[in-house]
C-alpha cells in the first residue's frame, strides 16, 4: 500500500484500490503484453471525478423514507438491536427482519409496487462517491478492504458497507445496506457503475489494443459480464453476480459530461450501471423490483471480479463461483420447431425449465469425457449419466414451490477456481413460438421462492421462421411493397424504406418522423433492398422480382440517382432542397463511397442473373450491359472526392466491398474486358496493400465501428494476405459476444456498446469473414464453425417472424431495422434529447423501419451454407444448417432419390434429427467387411439457400451456381478397417440430389473439391452411358453437366 492506494495481485489480475475514492481505479492483466487498462481512470478523465463519480464500487441508490404506522422518531438503539437479521438478496429482493422472517417485495396482481407511489415518501438519489465525510476505509488484514458509510440524513439513514476480500485468484465483493432508522425505507434502484475502458479514442492501435468491449449476460440470478480488447487478444476481465444476487436491467447515463476528455473523434456510450434493485418498466418488465427494508433490516449483495486468459478458463471460473455458462448449438436464435442442443458448465446439477408450455426442455444429462469415465460410476459407454429425475418440464407444470428432488447441494468450489469441480451437462430445447422464448435455469443448491421468476436465471432464446421462408417472404415483400410506383414521386421505381408501425412505405408524401433524406432512395436505407433482392435472384429467379430489379436499376439508379457523365451516385434523389443533417451541401452531392459499392454490387448481381437465366428471361439486357455498369460505378468511386477527407474510396473499407474486390476483375476478364479488368486489379491491389501496411485498418466515419471487417478481409483475400484475413476475422469475432443472449450472443457491437444497437446488418455481413476463413479456407476450428452458425441465425431475429413484431397482414414479410438493448422490450416512444428531438418509436425494443436490414440479409445470402463437423465433446458427427437423416443406406428401393445410393448391406447410423442436435455416433453399425466406417452420413440442407455444403470431417465440399441441394449423401471407407492410429476414412462416393429451381432442362454448374487428388467417376441420373471421368483435388473444380427438366437431378461422384 502506498500513496493512499492498495495494490493486489490476484492470479492474473493486478488491481488497484484508491482509498481516497473508496473505489477500484485500475484493473490490468498481470501478464498482458499490451498493458491494457480495463477501467477508465481519474488520472485520464478528471472530469469524471467528484460527487457524481462512478468509479468501480461507487454506488447509486434511489431511496425513499416511507411514512406510515412505523414512522416516528429514529432510535439508534432500536436500529442496532434490529441489525442482526441478514440475508443474501436476490434481485427481487428478500431480506430478513427482526425475527428472521423473509420479507419480499410487495406485489399486487404480480406487479411490483413502485416506491414512488408510496404516500408520504421522501425520495432522493444517493451517490456514495459524494459521502466521503461519512466514509471510513479499513484494512483488517492484507486480504481485506472494508468500506463503511455511516447512516445519516445524507443517506436517508441507510448504513452502507462494502467488503472486498482477496481470494486465491479473484476478488469477492459484498455490498450491504442496513436501514438504521425506525421507519420503513424503500429502495427503488441500486446501481453498480461499470465504467470500463470502452471510451473509444486515440489512434487505431489504441482503439484495438487499449479499449475494451463489454459483453453483458443479463439473466437475473448468476448474471455476469466480460470485457475483451477489441483486437480479440486476451485476457478477459469478468464480473459475476454470486449467491442470491440477481439483475435484470441496466441504466445508461447519457449526460454530455461522459463524452468529455476523449479528444476529437472519440465516442463513449455513457455511464453504464447494472441494477441490482430496479423498478419494472416497459423496457425491463422483469426488473428485480424495488425493495422495502423495515426498520433495522439489512440486505446483502455479492459479486466477484476476476481476470482469465481464455474463454474456457472464464467459463470454468463462472462455474467455480457458483454460476454457470450455457452454450446453445446452433445458437440462441433458432427456427421454431427445430432442436437446439445446450451445454451447461456448472459445479452442481442444473435444472432446465421452459417458461411457456409451448416450448420444450429435454432431460438434463451429464457429459463426462471418455477418458475419465469409470466402469463402476453408473455412466453408460458414451459417458452419459442418465436422466435427471424431475427435470425437463415447463414452468406451467411447477410454478410455485419446490421441485421434487431439487434441494440444496454441497458447497460450491470458490476462490481458487478448482476446475475439477466443474461439470458439463447437456439437454435439448425446442421453441414452440416466435420471438423471445424463456427457459429458466436453476442449479442444485440454489434456493427458490414463490412465483416463476423468483430467484432464477432467465435464458432468453428467440424463435424465427426457417431461413428459406424468411428469404422468400422478405424478398417478395420488398418487390411488392417497397418498390415506389407513384410516377409523381421523385424516387419512382426506387426501393424505399418500409414503416412497420404505419404499415406503409416512407416516400416523398409520407415521412412522419424521419429526416427527409431517408426518403431520398440512396444510402443504405435506399440501396440495400435492391442489393439483397438481386443476390436472392441469382439463385431463385422470379420474373416479377426481376422486372422490379430491371426498373429499379435502369430507371431509378441510372436515370434518377446517377449524374452523368462520370457515373456519380447522388446521396439522394435531388429534390432541390437542403436536407438536414447535411445542410450546406446539396442533395446532389456524390461523396458517399458506400453508395457506389451497393450500386456496383447490384449491377454485378444483374450480370450474374443475366449470365445464368437470360434464356428463360430474354427481355433482360445482355450480361455485358450489367457488367460494364458495375465496372463504371466501382471505378467512379475512385475518381472523385469521397467522404471522409476525400479518402473514402482509397483508405476506407465500405460495407459489401469484398465482393467487388474479389470477383469484379475476374468477371471482366472472362468477358474479354482485359483493360477494364487490369484497372480494377490495380485499384484493388493498391487499396489492399494500404490495408496490409496497417495493423488495424478498420476506420470509418465513426470512432469505433464494425463495418469495415468484411471489406478489409476481402481485400486481403484479393492479394492472398492471410495476416490481413486472419486479423479481420479475429476482430469481427471479438466484436460479437459469447454470452447466451439472443440479442447479444454472436451479434455485432458499435461504439455505443452492447447497450445500443444490436443485431445490425454487420451481424451477418461481418460473419461472412468467419464463413470464408473457416469453411472456404479450411480452418476447421470447432469454435469458429459454431460461431459462424450462431451469427448467421442471429441476424434473422430482426425479421417479423410469425408476426412477433406485428401481426397485421400488411407486415407479413417485413423486417425491422435493429434492436436496441437499452429499450429492452419497450413498445412506444423512446425519449430523445432534452429538447424533445431524437425520439423514436419502438416495437418490443426494435426500430420498426426496414432501414439497413437488407444489407445483413445480403451478407447472409453470401455465406449461407450447411456443414458437418466432428463434435469435440463426444466425437460424434454434427450437422449445422442441415438435418442429419436417420437412415443412411437402409432405404426403400422404390425411392427415386435413394436409388443412386447403392451399397452392399445395410448400415444403420445413430443419427438424431435436428438442426444442431443431430449426431452420428461412433457406435453406428458397420457393414460390408472392414472397408466401412461409421462416418457415412446423409443430410438435408436447411440453411435457406441450399447451394453450399462443406464436410469438415473428410474435407470435401460442393457449391452450386444455380438450383438447390435437396440431399447430400456421403459414403466413406478405409481399406484396413480404420484401426491404425491417425488413420482417416476416404471418400468412396458422394451423391447429390439437386432440386431444379427453374424447372427446365439446362446445364447444371457446380464446383467440387476433394481431400485427395484422383480420378472420380461422375454420373447424372444413373446414366452410366454418359458417365465421365473428372480429375479432382483440394482446389475448386468447376463441373458442367446436363440436367433434365425433372424436378430433381441426381449426381453421383465415385472414387475410381
Amino acid at each position: 500500500m502506498g500513496g493512499g492506494r492498495i495494490i493486489w495481485r490476484i492470479g492474473g489480475l493486478d488491481a488497484t484500490f484508491d482509498a481516497e475514492r473508496a473505489a477500484w481505479t485500475s484493473l490490468r492483466g498481470a501478464d498482458d503484453a499490451d498493458g491494457t487498462e480495463f477501467l477508465v481512470t481519474p488520472e485520464e478523465f478528471p472530469g469524471f471525478d467528484g460527487p457524481d463519480a462512478r468509479w468501480l464500487s461507487n454506488l447509486t441508490i434511489d431511496v425513499a423514507e416511507i411514512a406510515g404506522d412505523a414512522a416516528g422518531e429514529r432510535d439508534s438503539s432500536d436500529a442496532t438491536s434490529a441489525a442482526g437479521g441478514v440475508a443474501d438478496a436476490a434481485g427481487e429482493t428478500i431480506a430478513t427482519g427482526r425475527d428472521g422472517d423473509a420479507i419480499a417485495t410487495e406485489h399486487v396482481d404480480g406487479v411490483s409496487l413502485d416506491p414512488s407511489d408510496e404516500v408520504g415518501r421522501s425520495a432522493r438519489t444517493i451517490r456514495t462517491a459524494a459521502l466521503d465525510g461519512l466514509r471510513m476505509v479499513d484494512y483488517p488484514d492484507a486480504s481485506t478492504i472494508d468500506v463503511h458509510i455511516a447512516a445519516g440524513d445524507e443517506t436517508a439513514w441507510l448504513a452502507i458497507a462494502e467488503l472486498f476480500r482477496k481470494r486465491d485468484d479473484d476478488i469477492e465483493w459484498t455490498i450491504e445496506l442496513e436501514n438504521a432508522s425506525d421507519r420503513p425505507v424503500a429502495i427503488g434502484r441500486l446501481g453498480v457503475p461499470l465504467l470500463m475502458n470502452q471510451f473509444f479514442r486515440g489512434d487505431d492501435a489504441f482503439k484495438y489494443e487499449q479499449c475494451v468491449l463489454r459483453h453483458m449476460c443479463l439473466i437475473g440470478r448468476h448474471s455476469w459480464a466480460y470485457w475483451q480488447k477489441s483486437s480479440g487478444a486476451m485476457p478477459l476481465l469478468l464480473v459475476a453476480l454470486t449467491g442470491r444476487t440477481a439483475a435484470h436491467s441496466f441504466t445508461v447515463d447519457h449526460d454530455p459530461r461522459w463524452q468529455q476528455g476523449g479528444g476529437p473523434g472519440s465516442t463513449f456510450e455513457g455511464a453504464y450501471e447494472l441494477n441490482l434493485v430496479d423498478r419494472p418498466s416497459g423496457e425491463f418488465p422483469h426488473a428485480c423490483g424495488p425493495l422495502t427494508l423495515a426498520a433495522g433490516e439489512r440486505v446483502r449483495f455479492t459479486l466477484a471480479i476476476a481476470m482469465r486468459d481464455s474463454y474456457d478458463e472464464a467459463w470454468d471460473w463462472l462455474a467455480a463461483v457458483g454460476g454457470f455458462m450455457l452454450e446453445s448449438r446452433p445458437g440462441m436464435v433458432v427456427p421454431v420447431g427445430q432442436d437446439a442442443e445446450i451445454t451447461i458448465r456448472s459445479a452442481t446439477r442444473p435444472m432446465l425449465v421452459a417458461e411457456s408450455g409451448e416450448d420444450y426442455a429435454g432431460d438434463v444429462t451429464e457429459i463426462v469425457p471418455r477418458e475419465i469415465g469409470r466402469a463402476d460410476d453408473g455412466r453408460d459407454e458414451d459417458g452419459m449419466c442418465g436422466e435427471a429425475s424431475g427435470f425437463g418440464k415447463s414452468v406451467a407444470d411447477d410454478v410455485i414451490g419446490d421441485v421434487d428432488g431439487f434441494g440444496r447441494g454441497d458447497d460450491i468450489v470458490r476462490g481458487d477456481a478448482n476446475v475439477s469441480g466443474v461439470r458439463c451437462w447437456r439437454a435439448t430445447v425446442r421453441l414452440g413460438g416466435y420471438g423471445r422464448r424463456v427457459f429458466h435455469v436453476k442449479l442444485d443448491g440454489d434456493d427458490h421462492t414463490d412465483g416463476n421468476e423468483r430467484n432464477v436465471s432467465r435464458e432468453t432464446f428467440f424463435g424465427i421462421e426457417s431461413p428459406e421462408t424468411i428469404y422468400r417472404k422478405q424478398n417478395a415483400f420488398v418487390a411488392r411493397n417497397q418498390w415506389e410506383t407513384d410516377p409523381t414521386d421523385p424516387c419512382c421505381h426506387g426501393l424505399l424504406m418500409w414503416d412497420m408501425a404505419n404499415r406503409r412505405r416512407i416516400n416523398a408524401t409520407f415521412n412522419p418522423d424521419l429526416p427527409n433524406w431517408m426518403a431520398g432512395g440512396s444510402d443504405e436505407i435506399g440501396l440495400v433492398s435492391g442489393l439483397m433482392l438481386s443476390e436472392w435472384n441469382v439463385y431463385r429467379p422470379d420474373e416479377e422480382q426481376l422486372r422490379v430489379l430491371d426498373g429499379y436499376c435502369r430507371d431509378f439508379i441510372e436515370q434518377r440517382l446517377t449524374e452523368q457523365p462520370g457515373y456519380k451516385v447522388h446521396r439522394m434523389v435531388p429534390w432541390f432542397e437542403m436536407f438536414e443533417p447535411w445542410a450546406g451541401r446539396g442533395a446532389d452531392d456524390v461523396w458517399r463511397a458506400f453508395n457506389y459499392v451497393h450500386v456496383a454490387n447490384t449491377f454485378l448481381n444483374m450480370y450474374r442473373i443475366a449470365k445464368r437465366y437470360r434464356a428463360e428471361y430474354p427481355w433482360l439486357n445482355e450480361p455485358t450491359y450489367w457488367l460494364e455498369r458495375a465496372y463504371r460505378y466501382f471505378t467512379a468511386m475512385f475518381d472523385y472526392w469521397m467522404f471522409p477527407d476525400g479518402e473514402g474510396a482509397d483508405r476506407y473499407a465500405n460495407m459489401g466491398e469484398s465482393a467487388l474486390a474479389m470477383h469484379l476483375a475476374d468477371a471482366l476478364l472472362a468477358e474479354g474486358f482485359d483493360e477494364e479488368a487490369a484497372r480494377v486489379r490495380g485499384l484493388v491491389e493498391k487499396k489492399a496493400w494500404y490495408f496490409a501496411g496497417k495493423a488495424y485498418p478498420y476506420g470509418s466515419e465513426m470512432a469505433y465501428d464494425s463495418t469495415a471487417y468484411e471489406a478489409v478481409y476481402g481485400y486481403g483475400a484479393a492479394i492472398g494476405d492471410e495476416r490481413v484475413m486472419a486479423s479481420s476475422m479475429r476482430v469481427a469475432l471479438a466484436n460479437r459476444g459469447r454470452q447466451p443472449d439472443w440479442a447479444l450472443g454472436m451479434t455485432d457491437l458499435r461504439g455505443c456498446g452492447d447497450s445500443g444497437w444490436n443485431v445490425s446488418y454487420m451481424t451477418q455481413l461481418g460473419a461472412w469473414t468467419i464463413y470464408d476463413w473457416a469453411l472456404e479456407r479450411r480452418h476447421y476450428d470447432p469454435d469458429l464453425l459454431r460461431s459462424f452458425a450462431a451469427s448467421y441465425l442471429a441476424g434473422f431475429s430482426i425479421y417479423n417472424s410469425g408476426g412477433y413484431l406485428s401481426d397485421d397482414p400488411a407486415n407479413d414479410g417485413a423486417s425491422a431495422w435493429i434492436h436496441v438493448a437499452e429499450t429492452g422490450e419497450l413498445t412506444g416512444t423512446r425519449p430523445g434529447r432534452s429538447d424533445g428531438s431524437g425520439s423514436k418509436r419502438m416495437v418490443r425494443g426494435f426500430v420498426p423501419y426496414s432501414g439497413e436490414s437488407a444489407l445483413g440479409y445480403f451478407g447472409a445470402l453470401r455465406s449461407a451454407a450447411s456443414f458437418v463437423m466432428r463434435d469435440p465433446d463426444d466425437a460424434s458427427l454434427r450437422g449445422y444448417g442441415c438435418e442429419l437423416i436417420d437412415d443412411v443406406c437402409g432405404r426403400d428401393s422404390n425411392d427415386a432419390r435413394s436409388g443412386a445410393w447403392s451399397r452392399d448391406g445395410d448400415v444403420l447410423a445413430a443419427i438424431a434429427a435436428g438442426l444442431s442436435g443431430a449426431s452420428h455416433g461412433d457406435a453406428a453399425a458397420v457393414a460390408n467387411g472392414e472397408e466401412h466406417r461409421a462416418d457415412d452420413y446423409a443430410i438435408r440442407p436447411t440453411d435457406g439457400l441450399r447451394v453450399r455444403f462443406f464436410d469438415t470431417v473428410h474435407d470435401w465440399a460442393v457449391k452450386l451456381d444455380r438450383d438447390a441441394l435437396a440431399e447430400v449423401r456421403c459414403e466413406t471407407c478405409v481399406t484396413n478397417g480404420g484401426d491404425a492410429e491417425g488413420d482417416r476414412p476416404i471418400i468412396r462416393q458422394v451423391t447429390l440430389t439437386i432440386d431444379n429451381v427453374t424447372g427446365d432442362a439446362h446445364d447444371g454448374t457446380f464446383s467440387l473439391r476433394m481431400p485427395a487428388a484422383g480420378i472420380y467417376r461422375l454420373t447424372v441420373n444413373g446414366n452410366e452411358q454418359l458417365a465421365t471421368a473428372v480429375q479432382l483435388d483440394a482446389d475448386w473444380h468447376r463441373i458442367i453437366v446436363p440436367f433434365s427438366g425433372a424436378s430433381a437431378n441426381i449426381v453421383c461422384i465415385t472414387a475410381a
